[in-house]
C-alpha cells in the first residue's frame, strides 16, 4: 500500500456516510532527538549509564522513551521520561552489547526516532 506524505489533502471513504469522503489533516511529527551520550561504541566497565540527546526547543509536550536493546541477551527496555527532559539514567544493566535509540511522541501520536547507537558493558 501506499505510503501518506506531503503536505496536500488526505481523504478517506467514511463509511458511516454513504458516498461522503472525510479529510485526514496533515500532522507535522516531532523533530527526531539528536544523540549526545553515550558516544556510539563506548565500551564500558560499569552498570549504571547515563543517557542523554537534544530536542528542538520549539517541540513542547513532546515525550521521549529511550528504547535499549541487550543484542547479547536479545533483551529490550523501555525507559519513559518526562516530557520536557532529556536525560536518563540507567542502573544495573546486565553484561552485554546493547542499542539504544530514542522514540518522540507528541500529542496527536505522531513519532519519529532518532539514530540507533551501539555500547558494551564487560
Amino acid at each position: 500500500p501506499g505510503n501518506l506524505s506531503g503536505d496536500w489533502p488526505h481523504l478517506r471513504h467514511d463509511p458511516r456516510l454513504s458516498n461522503s469522503m472525510i479529510s485526514n489533516e496533515f500532522v507535522v511529527p516531532p523533530t527526531a532527538p539528536s544523540i549526545m551520550s553515550p558516544v556510539d561504541g563506548t565500551v564500558f566497565d560499569i552498570k549504571s549509564i547515563n543517557f542523554s540527546w537534544e530536542t528542538d526547543p520549539g517541540d513542547f509536550g513532546i515525550e521521549h522513551t529511550l528504547v535499549l536493546k541487550n543484542t547479547t541477551l536479545l533483551e529490550t527496555f523501555l525507559v519513559e521520561s518526562e516530557a520536557g527532559l532529556n536525560s536518563a539514567n540507567v542502573v544495573d544493566l546486565k553484561a552485554g552489547t546493547y542499542e539504544w535509540y530514542i522514540v518522540s511522541k507528541d500529542e496527536n501520536g505522531s513519532l519519529n526516532v532518532s539514530e540507533a547507537r551501539t555500547f558494551t558493558i564487560q
